[in-house]
């Protein structure tokens, strides 16, 4: 079976950067300038909840949105089409611009074996069918018979597992018209984390005493590693204006991380040298198939 292609399409000053100071940048999704982002309220997905007869919070959610406490996501968008002419005139610098095939696999792979972690990455839903499905599939682990008899844990809990949910559907859920998009995102929640290191690593109880070694080495020792906690979140300017972005530095990958960049698409408009950037790549180690879009524009 063929590997998949993930394509991100980006400006050749964004190449550059990735590049020259070896990060990717996790943007703030709730603050894109997409206005189908992040369409998903409360009401609509307890909405979906309800269509499955399942109510696992019970209605904790309502709790937690009143006094704000929801996460923020933070992802990067990949899409399955590499040389798309409408992908090129919205992401990808006005057609002058650069598509980036990552190995998003192999990075995972590499996360895991390394650190036990990994991004959260999944394809974008569109259909209503689909958005069912994976509200669905995320319900069913929810198990709180652990924390019967523990009230402030199970709440703890459900409201843990509301968010992740809530944000993840947030993050994924997308208008029907823009499945030609045909769109992928990792993404990655701190406040999912935080939750983790200022609630369960202080709560005082010894039946949680597995959970707290467990979480403390994946999610204390990794995100440390990673530097990727809320208190890391940087900021910059970008297409929307002044946007947070946590930094994925490339260089926990080690050496592989000059394996998961596998082809460069240079834009219709793109007037970069392709004998210029091969040499910019080889520079900084990166052995890349580059090319020009098929696309022509007159």
């Amino acid at each position: 079976m063929d590997q998949m292609k993930y394509y991100h399409y980006t400006s050749i000053k964004t190449l550059f950067s990735i590049i020259t100071n070896g990060e990717l940048w996790l943007s703030n999704l709730k603050n894109s300038n997409d206005p189908n982002e992040f369409y998903l309220t409360c009401d609509e997905y307890n909405a979906y909840v309800n269509k499955l007869g399942k109510d696992p919070y019970n209605g904790k959610p309502y709790v937690l949105e009143e006094n704000g406490i929801y996460g923020n996501t933070f992802g990067l968008s990949f899409t399955l089409a590499g040389d798309n002419l409408s992908q090129w005139e919205r992401y990808g610098d006005s057609l002058r611009g650069v598509s980036i095939c990552f190995d998003i696999e192999l990075m995972q792979k590499i996360l895991e074996e390394k650190y036990d972690f990994a991004f959260d990455f999944d394809a974008v839903k569109y259909t209503e069918e689909e958005k069912i499905k994976f509200i669905e599939s995320k319900i069913d682990k929810v198990n709180l018979d652990n924390f019967k008899g523990c009230p402030v844990a199970k709440w703890t809990m459900e409201g843990i597992y509301f968010i992740d949910h809530y944000n993840q559907a947030q993050t994924l859920f997308k208008k029907e018209p823009f499945f030609v998009e045909q769109e992928y995102r990792i993404f990655f929640d701190p406040t999912y984390y935080n939750f983790f290191h200022e609630i369960y690593m202080g709560y005082p109880s010894p039946r949680l005493t597995k959970f707290k070694e467990k979480a403390e080495k994946r999610y204390g020792h990794v995100a440390n590693t990673l530097q990727i906690l809320s208190k890391d979140i940087k900021f910059a300017l970008m297409r929307n204006g002044i946007n947070g972005y946590i930094p994925f530095k490339l260089s926990v990958l080690g050496e592989k991380k000059l394996e998961i960049i596998k082809e460069i698409i240079l834009g219709p408009k793109c007037t970069q040298d392709s004998k210029e950037l091969k040499a910019f790549l080889s520079h900084y180690g990166y052995d890349v198939e580059i090319r020009k879009s098929k696309i022509s524009i007159r």
